[in-house]
């Protein structure tokens, strides 16, 4: 049967089905994927030594013959295997522990070469070096004697056996990839062909050969990647069809006169740019950015009154049942003396209310529909949306959103996200979209102050919290856990409930929410919390996002180190949102280098935005907020913090192919939309 670049892992020569499950594991699931798992360093183990000339705590290469070996007993349950080498300049002897197999491995007479650190126990020694026996003249070196790929790996399989995975890989499928890339574009940047990147990549001739490699696959990623975004946006601007919106009305001046507080003016240059997008007759696809508690939804509240004054209806999604209830009362609240109706979907409903908000959904007497999915299920029909907002979007799959916007008839999209984003970021995950950030928060909000501390000071941050409460104020204390693990010996939620509701707080009113809670008991906890019925709320990291209560003015996060630094942000800002001083306590007791960093990042800034491009710097781009990003995570190869200036180079050559439109650059075009669009096929 003829190979194919979508074979599964386990055909390969030397893997099979329980290899196959510790590949896939690695996200290792069909040979291209192996092809583009690039090594995360190299050695250089290209520089022969004599034996007669190696010291002690050195790294060294040495090539020698097998003179003698043996199997000898240390202790009870430990064993090792000595084998003598030379090269007739001296001798060193290989040690490999609880390894008996290994001393029938080697046969006096045969050459060896072997890398490692020499050591001195009685005589120099190499304690389980990498090693390679050489057959004859031919024999193709991998693990030692060249420039070694070492790879991030997971346990059970070992470097030597991934190296000679990648190797049957390319001798049986590096002729099946095809290289899109016109000559115009290889000469302009430099490139490499696409197959000799590939073997360079994992078993590099030079130093400077791997760094070319990677080079030439990060942009040749990057140029697929870019070539597909903004190819969708060309051919989003030219579908007809669009609605234009009607935006001299009297409902957004009225509605911003009425508030009681001026728009910042992040806030009305956002604004302008959606009333710029709805007037016309093309699909608004806009991101709105900003931190927690930046006065995102009033701006969205502006673009649903430029719908319904236009005689239409526009619909919220959001990802969660609690941040959809906390939205529709939000914007229930804002927009109810415009006389906006607005109804709730969601997937928990009385058999009547949902039918008859249904019904007021079709007949056009909902102006606006807040929820979560439901709104994209099939018994949901709109009579004319032309307004799709979207909040968190990278919470949601693209089927999702796109079920969604197809209920209207070539609706605009907001798009919102509390999640800081930074610009490099944004261009790459966002970037069929047009960007407005409000960088600015409303006058009078006081910034959180934060403080990490140690275990041992957890009494007086109780304490502390009891002195908040009485002050009038709420606490929410943040665990990583629901319940306990054998695996990790950390805090959960379920515990710290019981021990602190009948100990330290016995005296107060204490809840405690999580993911695993049913919605309907969810949403009786926090109408408990959000009516100052209880005073301590203990959670997991489930209220990140959609949780406004102005009362709350202390959170403490314990185990801040098992989040991430724009989760810890997210958090901090349920808090803050009154006219309280507020404060945000976190608690580790690690002392690893990234963890106290976090931790001084978040104490000495409250931008979302910095903290934001530090985390990307820390944590790379493969994740964000916790959730993969589509077009992101897409990347095999390249970084986009470590690849930004290839990146502006693989923008910049995009816009010029799809500019040009020329036959040579076909194949490139095809490659991109093959790579990266909806339920993609996987290639090289």
């Amino acid at each position: 049967m003829k190979n194919s670049l979508q074979d599964e892992v386990r055909y390969l020569k030397g893997v099979g089905p329980e290899r196959a499950k510790l590949l896939n594991s690695l996200g290792i699931e069909v040979t291209s994927d192996l092809l583009n798992y690039a090594p995360r360093r190299y050695e250089d183990r290209s520089n022969f030594r004599k034996i007669g000339g190696v010291k002690e705590g050195e790294h060294v290469t040495i090539e020698g013959e097998v003179k003698a070996s043996g199997l000898r007993r240390a202790r009870a349950r430990m064993e090792f295997v000595t084998v003598a080498f030379t090269d007739g300049t001296g001798t060193i002897y290989g040690v490999w522990f609880n390894q008996p197999y290994m001393k029938d491995l080697f046969k006096i007479g045969q050459t060896v070469i072997l890398s490692g650190k020499v050591t001195k126990y009685k005589k120099l020694q190499l304690q389980n070096p990498e090693y390679e026996i050489v057959l004859d003249e031919q024999y193709d070196l991998i693990n030692t004697g060249r420039i070694v790929p070492i790879y991030p790996l997971t346990e059970g399989i070992s470097q030597r056996v991934i190296r000679r995975i990648v190797k049957n890989c390319l001798d049986s499928y590096l002729d099946l990839i095809e290289d899109p890339v016109s000559e115009s574009v290889k000469s302009r940047r430099s490139l490499m062909d696409l197959k000799d990147a590939y073997y360079n990549l994992h078993f590099p001739e030079s130093v400077q050969k791997a760094k070319d490699a990677l080079n030439c696959l990060a942009f040749y990623e990057l140029l697929l990647l870019e070539l597909f975004i903004l190819g969708r946006r060309k051919s989003e601007a030219k579908k007809a069809g669009g609605v234009s919106h009607n935006i001299e009305g009297r409902l957004i001046a009225d509605f911003i006169k009425s508030l009681p507080f001026k728009l910042t003016q992040s806030q009305l240059k956002a604004l302008v740019a959606i009333k710029r997008d709805m007037a016309n007759c093309g699909r608004m696809n806009r991101l709105l950015q900003g931190d927690v508690g930046c006065g995102k939804t009033v701006v969205a509240a502006c673009a649903v009154l430029i719908a319904v004054q236009s005689g239409r209806q526009a619909a919220f999604m959001a990802p969660t049942e609690i941040l959809a209830e906390q939205h529709y009362k939000a914007l229930k609240n804002l927009l109810g003396k415009p006389g906006i109706k607005t109804c709730l979907v969601k997937g928990a409903m009385k058999e009547s209310d949902k039918k008859k908000v249904l019904r007021d959904i079709s007949s056009g007497s909902a102006d606006l529909i807040v929820g979560t999915h439901a709104l994209i299920q099939e018994a949901v029909t709109y009579k004319s949306l032309s307004l799709c907002i979207i909040d968190e979007q990278h919470k949601f799959g693209v089927v999702q959103r796109e079920k969604l916007i197809k209920k209207g008839v070539f609706p605009d999209t907001l798009v919102m996200t509390a999640t800081p984003i930074p610009r490099t970021l944004a261009i790459t995950v966002y970037g069929d979209m047009d960007v407005s950030v409000i960088d600015e928060m409303p006058a009078g909000r006081i910034p959180v102050k934060t403080y990490a501390v140690k275990s041992g000071k957890l009494r007086s941050a109780y304490n502390f919290i009891k002195k908040q409460v009485s002050l009038g104020g709420q606490a929410y204390i943040i665990y990583p856990l629901v319940e306990e693990s054998e695996k990790l010996s950390l805090k959960s939620a379920a515990k710290m409930y019981k021990e602190l509701s009948q100990g330290c707080f016995k005296e107060l009113k204490t809840g405690m929410i999580h993911g695993r809670i049913p919605a309907q008991e969810k949403e009786r906890i926090m109408d408990l919390f959000n009516k100052n019925i209880t005073k301590i709320l203990i959670s997991t990291s489930v209220i990140e996002v959609g949780i406004d209560n102005p009362r709350a003015t202390v959170m403490l996060i314990e185990h801040a180190e098992r989040f991430g630094l724009s989760q810890l942000h997210q958090l901090r800002g349920r808090v803050g949102r009154g006219k309280m001083q507020s404060y945000c306590i976190l608690c580790s007791d690690s002392n690893s280098e990234e963890s106290v960093k976090r931790a001084k990042a978040m104490v000495k800034t409250n931008d979302g935005f910095k903290l934001a491009d530090l985390d990307l710097k820390m944590r790379g781009p493969g994740e964000f907020s916790g959730t993969r990003q589509h077009g992101v995570s897409d990347l095999r190869i390249a970084d986009i913090v470590r690849d930004k200036s290839i990146l502006r180079l693989a923008r910049s050559d995009a816009k010029l192919i799809l500019k040009q439109n020329k036959d040579e650059y076909k194949k490139l075009i095809e490659a991109a939309e093959g790579r990266f669009s909806e339920g993609n096929k996987r290639d090289s």
